[in-house]
């Protein structure tokens, strides 16, 4: 038996991960799935100050409150960069780290330096504009590549219905620079999970810092969905989640 920690991404919420929640706890999993503080429906708790080293903080305390000794840690898009944090301070309570379509942000950088300067320059606008200086919007569906393709039984309309729900995001957090690197990883399993069933602007960047994971020992698995597999493709993510299933020792062991 595992524990799972996931952690969602930009403006989404715990919410986010119903759907592989529930096929984790029926394999006999725990799972904890909270939402980010300042994020979304959770926006009132944060501020200006609110940056990544919170939200790493946050789920180092959450894992750290847990009676299982390690967990399987899973980090989604913008929350590849809270995980990989997490993983550096607690990196004996990381059983396994996995990266869903994660940013992965090189050390000295920040969260806005994998983005085009048009998309940076419109989210600060709108931060500015709509959002009190600090609260970015959601970004658009269609700017983090689409919904894709689903699995047998999902309705795009439900998909939709569901990314509706996400909301604000700090800006804090795509702005503090990264402090460490990969080598702080090492001894950490980890696996990378890539959805290529969506175009992006920033596909040769991506695929590159893909294949120096790679090159580095990560295992990295392929969907072929959009930016949001756990919506449109929970079976087969789960299974890959489960393969990064670590049996660990009950509190009493």
């Amino acid at each position: 038996m595992a524990t799972y920690v996931l952690v969602h991404g930009m403006g989404s919420g715990g919410w986010l991960w119903d759907p592989v929640a529930e096929l984790l706890r029926e394999a006999g999993h725990p799972v904890l799935a909270p939402t980010l503080v300042g994020v979304g429906e959770r926006a009132s708790e944060g501020g200006p100050e609110t940056d990544l080293t919170a939200h790493v903080q946050q789920i180092v305390t959450l894992i750290q409150d847990q009676p299982a000794p390690r967990v399987v840690l899973v980090g989604f898009s913008y929350s590849g960069s809270v995980v990989q944090g997490v993983a550096r301070v607690i990196p004996d309570r990381i059983a396994s780290l996995v990266l869903i379509d994660a940013n992965v942000v090189p050390q000295g950088k920040c969260g806005f330096d994998l983005m085009t300067d048009s998309v940076v320059e419109q989210l600060r606008t709108s931060a500015r504009n709509e959002g009190g200086g600090w609260k970015l919007p959601p970004m658009p569906v269609d700017g983090v590549g689409g919904i894709g393709s689903v699995e047998s039984g999902i309705r795009v309309t439900d998909v939709e219905r569901t990314l509706e729900r996400r909301g604000t995001h700090p800006i804090g957090t795509y702005e503090e620079r990264v402090g460490w690197d990969d080598s702080l990883l090492a001894g950490v399993s980890r696996r990378y999970i890539i959805c290529t069933g969506k175009p992006s602007p920033m596909r040769e960047r991506f695929e590159a810092r893909v294949s120096e994971l790679r090159d580095a020992g990560v295992t990295v698995d392929v969907l072929p969905t959009g930016h949001f597999p756990m919506l449109t493709m929970p079976n087969a993510l789960t299974a890959l989640l489960l393969k990064s299933a670590i049996a660990v020792p009950s509190a009493s062991a």
